[in-house]
């Protein structure tokens, strides 16, 4: 409620109440603004330290390259208040989405390609049972976003692809780690897809072409990769073994 006009680096005293959430949250009920103080020294992280939990919420810097950028409208009561930036940047290890808040000064055509170094806030992206599923960078405004080699500018200028060999351009360098989950399987088309479920009910979609007799309510391992820019979580080129096999 009647929340005090703060910049960052500006030092707070909040009193509230902790909310139920992936990390840390906290109702406020009051928010005094104490004054300018320092930012802290933000913490350098590449995609591992994005998505580990004990970083949430923390100040980093970080570098990639922007995939795509566009201006996104802010609406309150059907009326535009403001504007702010959402890219995605392609880091060493995978996709960020990144939120500048204040992109004054910012085109995002030209921001296409361009190699960036940013600082902001860690934040996770969710299912609809709190398993993380990516990570975003919440950053205050354009003074945090520095480019180290700009893009080759408008991407229109590019020569016409033809559709039928758009797949020709793809390049992954892949570098995922195997993952093993055990569960019951409550799903099963084969050749297709496997659903498996823990006791502590949590669930992920498993891609496999296994075909193997599998029964509802059995016992599987699953070894295979995690595939990300799924709305929940997903193992991919999976490999499913009934658990007295291992």
């Amino acid at each position: 409620p009647s929340p005090p006009v703060v910049t960052p680096g500006d030092e707070v005293l909040i009193r509230g109440v902790t909310v139920p959430s992936f990390s840390v949250n906290v109702k406020a009920a009051s928010i005094e603004d104490l004054g300018n103080g320092r930012l802290p020294e933000p913490m350098p992280v590449t995609w591992s330290g994005m998505v580990a939990r004990p970083n949430d919420c923390l100040y980093v810097t970080m570098m990639g390259t922007v995939r795509s950028a566009t201006r996104q409208s802010v609406a309150n009561s059907g009326k535009s208040t403001g504007a702010y930036l959402l890219m995605d940047v392609q880091t060493d290890g995978g996709p960020v989405r990144v939120h500048v808040e204040e992109p004054d000064g910012l085109d995002p055509i030209q921001l296409l390609d361009a190699q960036v170094k940013l600082t902001g806030v860690v934040g996770g992206i969710f299912d609809g049972k709190f398993q993380q599923t990516g990570s975003e960078l919440w950053v205050s405004s354009a003074k945090h976003m520095q480019v180290l080699k700009p893009g080759p500018g408008n991407p229109a200028a590019l020569p016409l692809t033809d559709i039928s060999r758009i797949m020709a351009h793809s390049y992954v360098d892949e570098k995922s780690q195997r993952v093993h989950v055990r569960g019951s399987v409550t799903l099963f088309e084969p050749g297709l897809q496997v659903v498996v479920e823990t006791p502590q009910r949590q669930a992920v979609l498993v891609n496999t072409y296994e075909q193997s007799p599998l029964r509802m309510g059995q016992v599987v391992d699953v070894v295979g990769f995690p595939e990300p820019g799924q709305y929940s979580e997903v193992i991919a080129q999976a490999t499913v073994l009934p658990s007295e096999m291992v």
